[in-house]
């Protein structure tokens, strides 16, 4: 029973080697899995006078694919189209 003790001790540098560089490889990922290829749009909507328009329903159309997405400005007139796809909308 000793000698399994002493061997199961022998591998827990390796093991913990192993488990930091592993936790080093997912911490390092994350930065690069923020990076996407998308785009993002994003504006207030504002009447004449400058006061913000809520509850305004806005689309944008990628002029390549045909896809659209919709959107409802925010209580503040704010909106955001975020994870468009790369390509020219309209």
């Amino acid at each position: 029973m000793a000698g399994r003790v002493c061997r199961s001790w022998r591998r827990a540098p390796q093991l913990l080697a192993a488990s930091l560089i592993l936790v080093w490889a997912l911490i390092a990922a994350i930065p690069v899995a923020a990076q996407g290829t998308g785009g993002m749009i994003a504006g207030t909507i504002k009447d004449a006078q400058g006061g913000v328009l809520p509850g305004v329903t806005l689309t944008v159309r990628n002029v390549e694919t045909g896809v659209t997405r919709t959107i409802v400005t925010e209580g503040d007139g704010t909106y955001r189209f975020a994870g468009l796809q790369p390509g020219t909308t309209t």
